[in-house]
């Protein structure tokens, strides 16, 4: 829920956030479109303003360097299920299938149930 509103409120249709190699990109954006500096800053954001019981778990992700990874995730998999990702992946049966699909992969993948 922390991660939804933080992407809606921070990131959602926000191009000048992007790569440059993505500055000509459509929303919706996936995580990997955006830089690193903004991905870091929403991490950051919703560390910041998380509830007591919700930093209690976001304190198990803590790291010496870099973005806490739980936080990370879930934000991460919120642009995920922006993109669309998430459906091609369960159309195919295989949550994996599209670990590394971008915009020059097909659209869609067959569905396809054996």
């Amino acid at each position: 829920d922390e991660a939804t509103r933080a992407y809606e409120s921070q990131l959602q249709g926000r191009g000048d956030l992007l790569r440059p190699e993505y500055a000509n990109q459509e929303p919706p954006f996936a995580a990997a479109h955006f830089t690193a500096e903004a991905f870091s800053s929403v991490v950051r954001s919703i560390y910041q303003t998380a509830c007591p019981s919700a930093r209690r778990y976001y304190d198990r992700g803590r790291v010496v360097q870099g973005d806490n990874w739980v936080i990370s995730w879930m934000l991460y998999h919120v642009c995920r299920y922006r993109d669309g990702r998430n459906i091609r992946a369960a159309r195919a049966r295989d949550f994996h299938a599209d670990d590394d699909l971008d915009e020059n992969h097909g659209r869609e993948i067959a569905y396809n149930p054996d």
